[in-house]
C-alpha cells in the first residue's frame, strides 16, 4: 500500500572479437579458434522511501536508498580442432584454453551517506582459468548412430573480496555424454541419451557484502563455493511421414541436480527478502515430458501444431529459517493454426495455456493459469501492399478475480521496390487497455504484477537501406 520509486541506470559497455583460422598441419586440416570480449555495466539505482531500514538504518526510517554497482569482465577462449575420418567412424579432437577475470564493486548509501560496514560493500576479484581437452566420436552403421563425448577438464579458481579474504580451489572432472539413436523404419526413430556435467560458483554466487537487486531484495552469500553436479538421462520417440504430412516427437527426461549449497530465504511482513546460502548438501530432481504433433492439410493449405510439456520438481529450500520440501509443477499447452487460405490471405491462430502450482510441504497452493489467445488476419491485396490485424487475449486467474485484457493492432506497410523503401502505419492498441496483470509462480512464493499501459497510439515509420 506504500508508493515506491526506483530509477536504475545502466550504463553497458561491450567490445569482442571473434578469430578464425583454418590450416594444414601435415596433412591434417586444423582450425585456431579465439574469443576476447571485454565488458563494463556500471550501475547506479535510487530508491524513495529508504527501504531495509533494519539493515540499513539501525531501524530507523529514512528518506532515500542509493546504490553503485560497477562490474567488469574480461574472457578469453582459444582451442585447436580438427576431424578425422576412419571407414565408419569420425573423431574430432578440440583442445584448449579459457581464462575470465571480473571485478566487482558495490557500495550502498542511506540519504547519500555510505554505510560504512564492509557486510554492505564488495571489492571482489574473481579468476578462473580452464584447460580443456574434447574428444568426440560418432558411429554410424546403417540405422543405428553412437555419439560418444570425453570432454575432460581441468578448473582453477580464485578470488578474494577486500584482500582480506582469500580462496583458491581446483578440480579435475570428467563430464561423458552418450547418444544412441536407432531409425526403426523409415518413419520412426528412437533416441536415447545420458550426460553428465559439473557447475562451479561465480562471482554472482560468491559476493559476501549485501547488493540491492531490486527495492524488495537484497542479498548477499557467504563465500561457500557452489559445486553441483548434474546427471541427466532422457528417451526421444520421433514420426516423420513426409507423405501423409504427419510429424510427431515425444520426448521424456529424468535429471538429478546435486548442490553442497542450499539456499535460504528471509521474509519481512512487506514482502521484501534476504537471500543468504548454508552449507548444506541437497539434491533437486526434475522431471519432464515434451509431446509435439502436426499436421498439413493441403486440400486447405493449413498446418496444425500441437504443442504439450509437463515439468515437476523437488527439492528443499530454508524460508524463514524453516527447513521445507518444495514441489513445483508446471504443464503447458499449445495450438497453433497457419492457413494460406488464398495467395493474398493468411490466417494465423494461437492458443496458449500455462498452468502452474506450488507445494510446500503438505499445504498446496492454489493452482494459477495464464492463458495467451492470438489470431492474426495478414492481406497482400496488390504487390507492395500489406495489411495485419493483430489480436491478443489474455486471461490470468488472480488470487481474488480473473483478469482479462484485449488487444488489437493495425498495420499497413507500403514497399517502394525500386528505392527500397518501407513506408508502414500502425495504430496500436484500438481498445485502449489501460492495464495488464501477470502472476508468476517460483519455489516459494505467488507474485501479482499489475502494468499501466500507454493509451491508444499511432506510428508512422519509415524504413530505408545505405
Amino acid at each position: 500500500s506504500i508508493q515506491i520509486n526506483q530509477r536504475l541506470t545502466n550504463h553497458f559497455f561491450f567490445f569482442f572479437n571473434n578469430f578464425k583460422n583454418i590450416f594444414t598441419l601435415g596433412k591434417q586440416l586444423v582450425t585456431f579458434h579465439s574469443n576476447i570480449s571485454l565488458n563494463k555495466t556500471p550501475q547506479s539505482i535510487i530508491i524513495n522511501p529508504g527501504q531495509f531500514p533494519d539493515f540499513l538504518n539501525n531501524g530507523n526510517a529514512y528518506e532515500q536508498t542509493n546504490q553503485s554497482v560497477e562490474n567488469k569482465v574480461f574472457f578469453t577462449n582459444n582451442a585447436l580442432s580438427f576431424t578425422k575420418a576412419l571407414k565408419k567412424f569420425s573423431i574430432n579432437q578440440r583442445v584448449g584454453f579459457l581464462y575470465e577475470n571480473e571485478n566487482l564493486d558495490s557500495q550502498i548509501f542511506t540519504n547519500l551517506i555510505l554505510v560504512d560496514d564492509v557486510e554492505f560493500q564488495n571489492k571482489f576479484n574473481w579468476n578462473k582459468a580452464k584447460i580443456y581437452s574434447q574428444t568426440q566420436v560418432q558411429y554410424k552403421n546403417e540405422s543405428w548412430r553412437f555419439d560418444v563425448n570425453l570432454p575432460i577438464n581441468y578448473y582453477n579458481f580464485a578470488w578474494n573480496n577486500f584482500q582480506d579474504y582469500k580462496e583458491n580451489k581446483n578440480r579435475f572432472v570428467f563430464e561423458p555424454r552418450i547418444s544412441i539413436s536407432n531409425e526403426i523404419t523409415s518413419f520412426w526413430k528412437i533416441s536415447t541419451t545420458y550426460n553428465r556435467s559439473y557447475q562451479f560458483g561465480d562471482v554472482n554466487q560468491l559476493y559476501n557484502g549485501y547488493i540491492l537487486t531490486g527495492y524488495r531484495n537484497i542479498q548477499r552469500f557467504n563465500s561457500v563455493f557452489p559445486e553441483m553436479i548434474n546427471d541427466g538421462l532422457s528417451f526421444g520417440i520421433n514420426y516423420r511421414n513426409p507423405v501423409k504430412s504427419w510429424f510427431g516427437s515425444f520426448f521424456y527426461t529424468y535429471s538429478i541436480l546435486q548442490n553442497n549449497i542450499l539456499y535460504g530465504i528471509s521474509i519481512n511482513q512487506f514482502g521484501a527478502s534476504e537471500l543468504q546460502t548454508f552449507r548444506i548438501d541437497n539434491e533437486r530432481k526434475n522431471h519432464n515430458l515434451n509431446f509435439k504433433l502436426s499436421k498439413y492439410i493441403s486440400e486447405i493449405k493449413s498446418t496444425f501444431t500441437l504443442n504439450s510439456s509437463f515439468s515437476k520438481s523437488t527439492f528443499f529450500q530454508l524460508v524463514n529459517n524453516n527447513l521445507n520440501e518444495i514441489s513445483n509443477n508446471n504443464s503447458v499447452f499449445e495450438l497453433k493454426i497457419n492457413s494460406e487460405v488464398t495467395d493474398k490471405f493468411e490466417v494465423e491462430l494461437k492458443s496458449n495455456v500455462v498452468f502452474s502450482k506450488n507445494k510446500i510441504q503438505e499445504t498446496e497452493n492454489k493452482l494459477i493459469t495464464n492463458q495467451l489467445h492470438s489470431f492474426n488476419l495478414n492481406f497482400y491485396p496488390k504487390e507492395n501492399h500489406y495489411l495485419a490485424l493483430k489480436s491478443e487475449f489474455l486471461i490470468n486467474n488472480s488470487f481474488t478475480t480473473n483478469v482479462k485484457s484485449d488487444f488489437l493492432d493495425f498495420l499497413y506497410r507500403y514497399t517502394w521496390k525500386k528505392k527500397n523503401i518501407d513506408f508502414e502505419f500502425q495504430l496500436n492498441n484500438i481498445f485502449n487497455t489501460e492495464s495488464y496483470t501477470t502472476i508468476a509462480v517460483s519455489d516459494f512464493s505467488y507474485t501479482e504484477t499489475n502494468f499501466q499501459l500507454r493509451q491508444r497510439q499511432v506510428f508512422f515509420k519509415m524504413r530505408f537501406s545505405l
